[in-house]
């Protein structure tokens, strides 16, 4: 996805030393907290808090992450943006310091065909990509689509997820963390949301044991939909290269420009 990070540079056509592109699970290192505690420990509930472990990832200078949403058999999951037999997924690089940016691509498939969408953010610059042609866009609307699928968004409603029990210490995507899992719906009315009303649920969530940041966590939703048709919706998200020192965000090459 071309995504680069140079942590020196606050130049506004690029974000982000080297310019070499951040490897999967780069390191381990804990998240740049100022202080802060690490906010994924279990909860008196007996849950755990999985929005506040996606929110430590504001915490950290960069990450790549990716999320995939995925339906199986008849189920329509998401208020029906995910389609039976299709998916959506995004995946990039986020910079956070010394200078917001972001590398993002989303893919939209409907099991037989796909369709992407590019989203580079530097600073208050946007520029966005149908296939191979980039074009400047307005920073807000680009940030806002890149916002509503980052871990922190997609996370922030689990709050405290009941049932979780602590399977052990785990490398997980480089990273050494907390594994925890649950057969328990994770949020109220998210069977609902996936299009199977009565659900059965497995999920897993690992929670970086130095910084409290969510490392990974996959949800997965099995059941009827209200026709009676069997189906399942998963949820992935992974978190890799975080705090790599490699990254560099740059402008596009070539970017179209459009008359005003």
């Amino acid at each position: 996805m071309g995504a680069a990070v140079d942590q020196e540079s606050d130049a506004p056509d690029e974000a982000g030393g080297s310019g070499a592109t951040a490897a999967p699970g780069a390191t381990d290192a804990p998240a740049a907290t100022d202080g802060a505690a690490a906010t994924g420990a279990p909860a008196a509930s007996g849950g755990i808090n999985l929005g506040g472990a996606a929110a430590s990832l504001d915490n950290l200078d960069n990450y790549s992450f990716k999320i995939v949403m995925k339906s199986e058999g008849a189920a329509d999951g998401m208020m029906g943006l995910v389609k039976s037999g299709g998916s959506i997924s995004m995946e990039g690089t986020v910079v956070l310091r010394p200078t917001e940016a972001a590398d993002v691509v989303m893919t939209l498939s409907d099991g037989t065909s796909d369709s992407t969408i590019g989203y580079r953010i530097i600073g208050d610059t946007a520029y966005t990509s149908f296939g191979d042609t980039w074009m400047s866009t307005p920073a807000d609307d680009a940030q806002n689509a890149v916002d509503s699928f980052k871990p922190d968004k997609m996370l922030s409603g689990y709050s405290s997820m009941e049932g979780l029990t602590k399977v052990g210490d785990e490398d997980k995507n480089g990273i050494a963390s907390e594994h925890f899992n649950s057969t328990v719906e994770p949020g109220a009315g998210a069977s609902s949301i996936f299009g199977l009303p009565d659900a059965t649920w497995a999920t897993d969530v690992w929670i970086a044991k130095a910084g409290g940041f969510v490392v990974s966590a996959v949800m997965t939703a099995t059941g009827k939909t209200e026709t009676g048709e069997a189906g399942s919706f998963t949820t992935s998200v992974d978190v890799t290269a975080v705090n790599s020192p490699d990254v560099k965000i740059e402008v596009p090459a070539d970017v179209m420009e459009i008359p005003s």
